[in-house]
């Protein structure tokens, strides 16, 4: 069986049986699907469980597993991994679509190879009502890592573009992630890129396709991403140290083993790596910020907070790193960087009267951040 598609479904009854009918008119068929049901509290359950006679009817392998205790999507997943027979593995959300060739486009791009990682195009559709208001497309270019150095250049331009921290537009090899026992970490947050970091530090091979096979489905639904966590901005700094710490290790690997690539390539790839994490750290910086207004902390305690933020070793690290060439970076970001921490607030508070009385402009403008 050539992929295992797992799908993680917690109260998704509105939305999944439109990603299962996705899959029932996919133009490939060696696939099987699991759905972990992770003791969804509407309908879900029900719902997922009709749809084994459809998928029987197409002789394509269905199962539902329905968990006895909510664990959270990162065991969801796992859970899903642990019964995958398919030699590729892929975590799609319950709540999203994907092109009816998806499974075909991958599987012809492979060509044969036997490839870790594998990264795909998406589109964002951002809905008003029952309709698409506008849609964001991101490919990752027709890429493959040969020889293997190049690919950790390639992946801090993903993260740039903010395509490599997703779970849903990545196939894994199912025996290499068993091999290493590679699972995904329960956290509230940034699990996705964690264990794509993991991934990324063993694999041997990564391909690139540049076809848009997703859709990530935003309703104007609470997600994860905008909601207040307390962690937040904890979460948030480990992804930075994991992403710099492989980063690091495989530019120490390039320098020590004799790479094919270039003083100067490597050179240009160190910066590229401290600019990313750069603009990712302020940003998000910023965003907790606003995110502690929205939940009614007071000024002098997040004033407070961005103080002792300032001496701690990531921001030393990467506030001479923030490129303020874009209007975005010097408006909002580089007030943080310069630790003028009473006009971030400021700014903080123009984000959330946008986010509040502007919703779909706020949208908008994140994709120019």
């Amino acid at each position: 069986m050539k992929f295992s598609v797992v799908i993680a479904a917690y109260n998704v009854e509105n939305y999944i049986g439109s990603l299962l009918q996705c899959l029932l008119g996919q133009t490939y068929s060696d696939f099987e699907v699991i759905v972990v049901d992770d003791c969804a509290t509407d309908g879900t359950a029900k719902l997922v469980d009709e749809f084994a006679d459809e998928f029987a009817s197409k002789s394509i392998p269905y199962q539902v597993i329905h968990k006895p205790v909510n664990e959270g999507l990162s065991m969801a997943r796992n859970t899903g991994l642990e019964s995958a027979k398919g030699e590729y593995v892929l975590f799609w959300d319950g709540d999203d679509l994907v092109e009816d060739n998806a499974l075909e486009v991958i599987a012809g791009a492979l060509d044969g190879r036997t490839v870790d990682f594998i990264v795909y195009g998406y589109t964002e559709d951002y809905y008003k009502g029952d309709e698409v208001s506008y849609r964001v497309e991101k490919s990752p270019g027709n890429y493959f890592a040969k020889p293997l150095v190049h690919a950790f250049p390639y992946i801090t331009k993903l993260e740039q573009q903010t395509m490599f921290g997703y779970a849903w537009n990545k196939v894994f090899r199912r025996e290499f992630l068993v091999e290493h026992n590679l699972r995904y970490e329960t956290i509230t947050h940034v699990e996705d890129i964690l264990f794509n970091l993991q991934v990324a530090e063993r694999m041997e091979s990564m391909l690139c396709i540049e076809d848009n096979l997703y859709h990530y489905i935003n309703r104007g639904q609470e997600r994860l991403t905008s909601k207040y966590l307390p962690e937040y901005f904890d979460l948030q700094k480990k992804r930075f140290r994991a992403f710099l710490a492989l980063q690091n290790q495989k530019i120490q690997w390039a320098k020590e083993t004799n790479q094919p690539i270039s003083q100067e390539e490597i050179a240009t790839w160190q910066q590229q790596v401290m600019e990313t994490m750069a603009a990712a750290y302020f940003r998000t910086f910023q965003s907790a910020i606003t995110r502690e207004i929205n939940h009614g902390t007071s000024k002098k305690d997040i004033l407070a907070m961005a103080e002792r933020e300032q001496n701690e070793p990531l921001y030393q690290q990467l506030r001479d790193h923030l490129n303020t060439e874009s209007k975005m970076a010097k408006t909002l970001y580089a007030p943080l960087a310069n630790g003028d921490f009473a006009k971030a607030y400021s700014r903080g508070k123009l984000i959330c009267f946008v986010q509040k009385h502007f919703a779909g402009l706020f949208a908008k403008l994140k994709q120019h951040r």
